[in-house]
């Protein structure tokens, strides 16, 4: 095994002027040599991109650092499945935000789980800053974490994982393919292929500095549109079904759960807005939904 294998840190970027030079910084000041740092803007309409060009112009380090920037606006998903498919050349791939800043020891502590061959994905711990990079809170944990699908995670309704500052091995995305154009959001689709494959470590070792705004996605993760997240679990767990990665009764059991996953989410976007009178019938029918998933 290579024990410098070459890592892809990517920076998504979108209407980020505030934040994205900070988000440059924090990648070129990796511990770890055997880096390269895409930059990739998604055709921004505000200073992200000149601000972005202006911060590596001014750098003098012996890092490789790239610079893209789209023609047009086309989303994070296609965005993400243009990068992965066109621009990385890394083992593992590390993914931050334009608005999020990544500690100098982040990819260090990252390769080093990955040494682990059973780890197809790793996270860590983080700081939360507000949008004047004050720290607001922060995540703890004591140890490494693993997470993989056992008992325990087919019989929980949430697909979500602990962790901040995602890497994976190339081979997740390899394998799988490219994301379903709809799906609206990364990183928990990245995570569940992972776990398909193998395990998930999660340091106990701070990886970034995460910000939150009213701009970034976590504000409005229940607005998401849970169907096309499901659609993608179903159309992964197909693939590594007829691929021989999961079992018989692992891929009926993953279907299962995604489907009451998605039933109890809609069933929480149906109760906003609602009157009492309905928001009681449909929190009745939720917790039958959270006592289904302990027959899967």
């Amino acid at each position: 095994m290579n024990e410098t294998p070459l890592v892809s840190l990517v920076i998504l970027a979108y209407n980020q002027e505030k934040f994205i030079s900070e988000a440059i910084v924090g990648a070129l000041s990796q511990t770890y040599d055997n880096l390269e740092i895409i930059v990739s803007d998604d055709c921004s309409t505000d200073n992200t991109y000149e601000i972005a060009k202006q911060t590596i112009e001014k750098y003098n380090g012996d890092k490789k650092i790239y610079l893209y920037r789209n023609k047009k606006n086309i989303g994070l998903v296609p965005h993400v499945n243009k990068i992965f498919s066109q621009y990385v050349n890394g083992e593992y791939i590390a993914l931050a935000g334009g608005d999020d800043i990544s500690l100098p020891e982040r990819i260090e502590k990252t390769v080093a789980l990955f040494k682990n061959d059973s780890v197809y994905a790793v996270s860590g711990q983080c700081y939360v800053i507000n949008e004047k990079g004050n720290v607001i809170g922060n995540s703890e944990q004591k140890g490494i974490l693993y997470w993989e699908i056992n008992d325990e995670y087919i019989k929980n309704l949430s697909f979500m994982t602990s962790g901040a500052g995602l890497a994976i091995k190339k081979c997740v995305y390899d394998k799988f393919g490219e994301l379903e154009l709809k799906t609206p959001t990364e990183d928990s689709t990245l995570r569940f292929r992972a776990l398909l494959l193998g395990k998930l470590a999660v340091s106990d070792h701070y990886f970034i500095k995460y910000r939150r705004h009213e701009n970034n996605l976590t504000n409005h993760i229940y607005s998401l549109k849970t169907k096309y997240i499901s659609q993608q679990y179903i159309v992964d767990l197909k693939k590594a079904y007829e691929r021989n990665i999961i079992n018989n009764n692992q891929y009926r059991r993953l279907r299962k759960k995604v489907f009451l996953y998605g039933l109890n989410r809609d069933l929480s976007s149906w109760k906003n807005g609602k009157s009492i009178f309905v928001r009681l019938p449909l929190r009745i029918v939720q917790e039958v939904v959270k006592k289904m998933i302990q027959w899967v």
